[in-house]
């Protein structure tokens, strides 16, 4: 239970902060914006939505909405950094030398650094995109059910503030 409960604490902080940070940038340049279900209408005045859409889209933005970009591809994306944060503490701690890091001197050489580089990339974010399997297979499944219902109600609320937040800087 504690292993959960840790893995719980940082992933609730990654992904608030990255959740609280994208929804207001998202709701800054326009590119959401809140329906009012009592109205049925957008939350946002016209004025506030025209000066919103005036300023241009963040590419990174569109992406993270378009493929992903709610509680699943925040989670994907704390996991790929925690994955990374991992890896370069293990390189730091652990540093083989030059001569594994790249055993061949010259063009050859850094070509294959560069190439097993973009491969281990293609690999963490493979992984990071699949992190429901890694807690289903290493967590008992209320133990998992325990960690998607506490992140989704962080990522829920890091939007509400930032939602909040932006109606505060725009009134």
């Amino acid at each position: 239970m504690h292993s959960i409960l840790w893995e719980i604490v940082v992933y609730s902080c990654l992904i608030f902060i990255g959740s609280a940070l994208l929804h207001y940038l998202a709701f800054r340049k326009g590119v959401l914006s809140q329906w009012d279900e009592d109205t049925g209408q957008h939350a946002l005045s016209s004025e506030q939505e025209d000066e919103s859409n005036d300023e241009a889209s963040h590419p990174l933005i569109e992406k993270w909405l378009t493929f992903g970009g709610g509680y699943y591809g925040i989670t994907a994306f704390a996991k790929l950094i925690t994955i990374e944060l991992s890896q370069a503490h293990e390189l730091a701690t652990h540093w083989p030398g030059i001569d594994t890091v790249l055993p061949h001197p010259g063009l050859n050489g850094l070509i294959n650094m560069f190439v097993n580089f973009f491969v281990a990339q293609y690999i963490n974010f493979a992984e990071a995109v699949s992190w429901p399997a890694y807690y289903v297979s290493h967590f008992p499944i209320w133990q998992c059910a325990l960690f998607v219902v506490i992140t989704y109600l962080v990522f829920r609320g890091a939007q509400h503030m930032a939602w909040q937040y932006f109606l505060k800087k725009h009134h």
